[in-house]
């Protein structure tokens, strides 16, 4: 089964968003006032890394990577 946990302030996506299935952490978020905003993860469900994103206020910043579940880098 899949958790997702989305804090909101005044209507908006707010703070640090996860998302766990089974228990296990697979995706992690930060949004301030509905954008993005920070470094971005997902993990494949082996543990390694599936994407790394930076943003800053709702738009991308710096290099993106997305990764298979050997972890190598797949893009």
């Amino acid at each position: 089964s899949e958790i997702r946990m989305t804090p909101y302030q005044n209507g908006l996506e707010h703070g640090r968003l996860t998302v766990r299935k089974n228990k296990q952490l697979v995706e992690e978020r930060v949004y301030e006032q509905g954008k993005k905003h920070g470094t971005h993860k997902g993990w494949h469900a082996n543990g390694n890394l599936r994407f790394v994103s930076t943003f800053a206020h709702g738009e991308y910043v710096g290099d993106q990577f997305t990764y298979h579940d050997n972890g190598q880098v797949f893009e």
